[in-house]
Formats: structure tokens, sequence, C-alpha cells
């Protein structure tokens, strides 16, 4: 009887659903592996070339952080050379008796203000006065960086990424932001550190390609306009943390910001998009952060993430993204971008229900969870040593706990991101009702 083989099945399509991450993941990196080839190459040779000095300037939103602000203003301004009369602090309303506005200070920065009355539409407002102020400068690039984050790169790097931008004309790019990891590092965060590597070069990487026509030796731009063109430029999300932007883009997106709150980045990077920007990645760009380490910090933060996800969906630029209206048809967008909102749509929200219904069949049978375990730890841990750089110590505690950590991540706070999320929404629809 079929009933009498109901949670065999359930547990098999639990299976194949979350073995299929895996298969997305293989063939992202593919592509990766494909693309940062040719970039590394690219890049090598853009270097011997002299460029034009670039017009840039930084934007550091500042929130009640004065010790981590304090250090990464000095280690942009004495690491990474940075002037400090292309820096801009904005303190978005700390209200925290001047100690973080005193760290700018200390450097001698310009800082603009958050008024009491704009405070409550997160960093958006900080960045768009920000930004604000160096197009009225006639600068030609706006860097956003996060006030806890930390550049691992010199400023030649910075400024070579900003060529690279000129030569592909792209409106954006974006880097690679990894955890901070250190030896006193928990297994939480260095599980996060394998999450992220997987995000930026798998993700990232895959959405970012060129075309090489010939294998000549340039001996000047017009030799490398003619060896190299762009294939693909497009990314889901420039992170929040770091970010090189044309400010004419930028300050159209952040003006038309709603407030979903969180996920700003991500719907920046979707607004851009909409208005055909091409965005790059730099691998070679690299950012740290911080990353949760306890439970609580991270259940917190990816609650927040996974609301934001199921809820720009319902927003008019995903769907011009995702799609493209021709002849009054919506048809969908095969670049990058638009396959990669489709794809992960239905792997994060329409599958979900999916996975979720069918996981108590496949947590019941031990044998299938183990054929799941090891496929999906397979593919994983395979896709995360190739994409590892030589140089980088593999970490096989954290890429064998992966997929429980994957596994937890969607019962835990994905289900309950969700579901806030379709309860506000239901919520609004019935308070809509009610005014008719």
């Amino acid at each position: 009887m079929i009933t009498d083989q109901l949670p065999l099945y359930l547990a098999i399509t639990a299976g194949i659903a979350l073995v299929g991450d895996g298969i997305d993941v293989a063939t992202r990196t593919y592509l990766y592996r494909k693309n940062n080839k040719m970039f590394k190459e690219f890049r090598e040779e853009l270097s011997k070339f002299k460029h034009e000095k670039p017009e840039y300037g930084f934007v550091l939103p500042l929130y009640k952080n004065p010790g981590e602000s304090d250090k990464c203003l000095e280690d942009l301004i004495t690491r990474v050379k940075v002037p400090k009369t292309e820096i801009i602090t904005v303190d978005d309303f700390s209200n925290d008796n001047n100690e973080t506005r005193n760290i700018a200070k200390k450097y001698d920065l310009e800082t603009l203000d958050i008024t009491k009355e704009e405070k409550d539409v997160r960093k958006v407002r900080a960045q768009r006065k920000g930004v604000e102020k160096w197009l009225e400068r006639g600068k030609k690039y706006v860097i956003c960086l996060d006030s806890d984050c930390y550049i691992n790169n010199s400023l030649s790097d910075l400024e070579l990424a900003m060529a690279e931008m000129d030569f592909f004309k792209l409106d954006a790019m974006a880097g690679q932001v990894l955890p901070k990891i250190d030896k006193d590092s928990t297994l939480l965060e260095r599980i996060q550190m394998t999450e992220y590597k997987q995000a930026m070069r798998i993700g990232r990487g895959s959405m970012y390609s060129l075309e090489k026509h010939n294998n000549n030796i340039p001996n000047d731009m017009d030799d490398m306009k003619g060896k190299y063109s762009l294939k693909q430029a497009s990314q889901l999300c420039v992170s929040g943390a770091f970010g090189i932007f044309k400010p004419e883009m930028l300050k159209q997106a952040l003006d038309e910001m709603k407030i979903y709150g969180g996920g700003e980045d991500t719907e920046i990077t979707l607004r851009l998009l909409a208005k055909k920007a091409k965005i790059g990645y730099n691998n070679s760009l690299v950012i740290d952060t911080e990353a949760p380490n306890t439970m609580k910090k991270l259940f917190s933060q990816r609650d927040k993430w996974a609301q934001f996800i199921s809820n720009y969906t319902y927003d008019s630029k995903y769907i011009e993204n995702a799609f493209r209206k021709e002849d009054n048809k919506w048809k969908p967008n095969y670049d990058a971008g638009g396959i990669a909102l489709r794809v992960q749509t239905l792997r994060d929200i329409y599958m979900h229900p999916v996975k979720l219904a069918t996981m108590p069949a496949l947590l019941s049978n031990p044998s299938m969870l183990a054929t799941f375990f090891l496929t999906y730890s397979g593919i994983s841990t395979l896709a995360s040593y190739m994409i590892k750089d030589k140089e980088e110590k593999f970490d096989w505690a954290a890429e064998a706990l992966l997929p429980l950590y994957d596994l937890a991540h969607l019962i835990g706070p994905k289900t309950v991101g969700y579901a806030k999320q379709i309860g506000r929404r239901l919520n609004f629809k019935q308070r809509k009702k009610n005014k008719q």
C-alpha cells in the first residue's frame, strides 16, 4: 500500500530537496573556478598599466560603537593609507554623549549628523547623507564601509578595483566579506566562515564573468580591450559591510528605499539591478566583519534575514529583475541575476514548506538520514576544498558540521522568520480590508 510506504516517500522527498541545494552549490562551484581563473589573469595584466587616479570618497555610518569605530578608522588611515580628506563619517544619532562622534573628531574627520527625526530609517539615511556630500564634490566613486569592518588590502588594490570598474563600465562592485577568525574563535564562528566563503566565492563569484578573445600578451589598454570583454555582471547582494558604487546610481537606489527592518543591502542591490546596473565582484578585496558568536545572536540575525528574503519576493523590484516585460508580456530574465533570483526563490521560499513538512520522516529514517548527510556533506566539502586559496588552512571540523548547521538553520530561524513575515502580511491585508 502507498500509505505504508508514505514515510519512506516523504523521507526521499526531503532528501532530494536538500541534496538539490548541494547540486546548486556544485554548479556554482564550477562557474566560480572558471571565472576566478580568468579574472586573476585579467587583474594581473591590468595592474601592469598606468591608470588615472580615481576620484573616490569613503562613507562610514557610526552608531554607538566608539571602540570598534576607533579601530576601523585607525586601520583605514594608518595601514590602508586612505587620506583623511577622502573619509566622511555620519553619526547615526548615537545619542551617547558624543562618545562615538568624538572618535571621528580624534582623527580630524568630517562628520555629518542624523537628527532625532531621521533616526528610524536604519543606516540608509546615514549612507544617503554621505553619498550626497560626495556627489556635490564630483566624486566618481563612493566606497561604503561599516565601522566594525576592516579592509585587508592596500589603497593600490582599491584603486585597481576602480580601474576594473572603469574598464568594464561597472556601476558597483562587491568584495569578499568574511568573519574575523583567530585562534580564540568559537566553532560556531568557524562554521560561519565556511558558510560565508561558499556564499561569497560560489554565490557571488559565479555571477560575474568575462570572455577572453585571444591569448596574446597585451602591450597597452587597447590590446586589453581587444582581449577581454564582459559576459555577466550581476549580483543579488552587495554586502552592507563594503561596496564600491557610482554615487549617482546609489543615490537613486537610496532615494527609493522602503523600510523593511533589515536586509537593506539586498534591497539596494535589487534597485540597482532594476536600473540595469552592472555589478561586479572582486574576490581579491577581502573585508573582515563581525559574526555572531552565540546561538542567540545568530538566531536573531538569521530570523531578520529570513523575514526580508520572504518579503522582497513581493516587491516590484524583485519582479523587474527576475522577469522582464517585453511586448506587454512578462518573460523570464536569463541574465545571471534573473536566473539566480528565481532559483533562490524556488529553493529558499517555495521549497521551504516541502522541506519542513518532510523533515520528520527524514529524521526518523536513520538510513535515509545517513545517505542525505553523506551526500550533502560530500558535495559541500568538495566545493569548499575546490574554492579555497592555496595558502588557506582547510577547517575539516567546521566543514563536517556545516550540513547539520544548515539543517538547524532551516528548521529554526528560517521557519520563524518566514512565519513572522506571513503573519505580518496577513495582518496588513486584514487591516486594509477593514478600512474599505
